[in-house]
C-alpha cells in the first residue's frame, strides 16, 4: 500500500493498473536509502489476555509509537480492531520468547534502530521511551531494564526482567542472531526473560544494565489497591514502566495520570521558551516590540 511521502505509486499500462498475474513489490524511499525508523515495540501478551489488557495497552500506546507489534502464543479467532498480532502457535513460554527474537530478525531489524518488548501488564510511558532511545546511540551493544540475578546464581552477569520492559539495541539484535537457534536447543531455564538474558550474555558478553552513559532506565513496582494520583514516590513519577497491572481501569488510571503529567511538564517547556523570546526581545533596539508574532494569533505575552 502507498502512504504519503513513502514513495511512489506502483503504475503498469497507460492508466497505472497492474497487468493480472505480475507481481509488484512496493518500495518505500527511506528502504531504498537504508534509513531506519527509531523505536519498535513489541508486547508479549496471550490468548487469555489479548482481548482485555492488550487492548488497554494498544490504547495507551498506538497514537504514540511509530510501530507496536503483539506477539502472543495463541489466540481465538478474532482479533481486536487496530493491532498488529503475531501468533506462534504454541504456548511454551521459551518458544515463544524464541520466536518473537526471531521474528524480528527476519521482519524488522533492517527498518528500526531500538526494539523494546514488554509485557502486556505493565503501563509503558511512552513519551519518555522515545526521549530515551532518542540520545542513545545507534551503533551500541546495549541490553537497558532492570537487572535480575539469574536463578542459582551460576552464570555470570545479569538479565532484565521482563516485567518492567527492556531495550535492545539494533547491534546487539544482529551480533545474537547467528546463536540463537542453539540457545534454544541449549539453554534450559523456566522463564523467557531469564532464557534471553543467557543467550545474550553467553554469545555476546552483554549484561543487563539499568544505567547507560549517564541515563538511568527507571522503572516502578506496584502494589495492591494503589491510587496514582495519591502515589507520592518519586520513583513512580519519573518511571518509564510501571508493573504490575492488574486489569484494563487500572492501566487507563494510570495512562490518565501520566498524560496529565506529560500536559504540565509541556505546559512549563512553553511558559519557559515565552520567557527566553521576552528575554532576547527585550535587548534589541526596539524592546519587546521586535518580537513580532504571527497576523491573527495573539501574542502570549505584551
Amino acid at each position: 500500500a502507498w502512504e504519503p511521502g513513502g514513495g511512489s505509486l506502483p503504475a503498469s499500462g497507460p492508466a497505472g493498473r497492474i497487468k493480472p498475474g505480475s507481481h509488484c513489490e512496493t518500495r518505500y524511499i527511506s528502504t531504498e536509502l537504508g534509513m531506519r525508523q527509531r523505536l519498535l515495540v513489541g508486547v508479549l501478551t496471550s490468548k487469555s489476555t489479548l482481548g482485555t489488557l492488550a487492548v488497554a495497552v494498544n490504547r495507551t500506546l498506538a497514537h504514540r509509537l511509530e510501530r507496536l507489534v503483539y506477539f502472543t502464543g495463541t489466540r481465538g479467532r478474532k482479533v481486536p480492531h487496530g493491532m498488529t498480532v503475531v501468533t506462534h502457535g504454541d504456548e511454551r513460554p521459551i518458544w515463544n520468547m524464541y520466536q518473537t527474537v526471531r521474528y524480528l530478525l527476519e521482519h524488522y531489524v533492517n527498518d528500526f534502530d531500538w526494539f523494546f518488548l514488554v509485557q502486556d501488564d505493565t503501563y509503558t510511558e511512552a513519551h519518555r521511551i522515545n526521549r530515551l532511545v532518542a540520545h542513545l546511540s545507534i551503533d551500541t551493544l546495549l541490553y537497558l531494564g532492570r537487572p535480575e540475578e539469574f536463578i542459582g546464581g551460576d552464570t555470570d552477569g545479569r538479565y532484565c526482567y521482563g516485567g518492567f520492559g527492556f531495550l535492545l539495541s539494533r547491534s546487539l539484535l544482529l551480533r545474537l542472531q547467528p546463536h540463537l537457534e542453539s540457545c534454544r536447543n541449549d539453554i534450559l531455564s523456566s522463564r523467557p526473560d531469564e532464557w534471553l538474558g543467557r543467550c545474550i550474555i553467553d554469545h555476546t558478553a552483554v549484561s543487563c544494565t539499568e544505567e547507560h552513559e549517564g541515563l538511568l532506565y527507571q522503572y516502578f513496582e506496584l502494589g495492591k489497591n494503589v491510587n496514582p494520583e495519591h502515589e507520592t514516590d518519586l520513583r513512580f513519577q519519573s518511571a518509564f514502566t510501571v508493573h504490575p497491572v492488574l486489569d484494563p481501569v487500572q492501566m487507563y488510571r494510570l495512562h490518565k495520570y501520566f498524560a496529565q503529567v506529560e500536559l504540565e511538564r509541556t505546559y512549563l517547556e512553553i511558559e519557559q521558551l515565552q520567557l527566553e523570546i521576552q528575554n532576547a526581545s527585550s535587548l534589541s533596539a526596539d524592546g519587546d516590540h521586535s518580537a513580532t508574532w504571527p497576523v491573527g494569533i495573539p501574542p502570549p505575552f505584551q
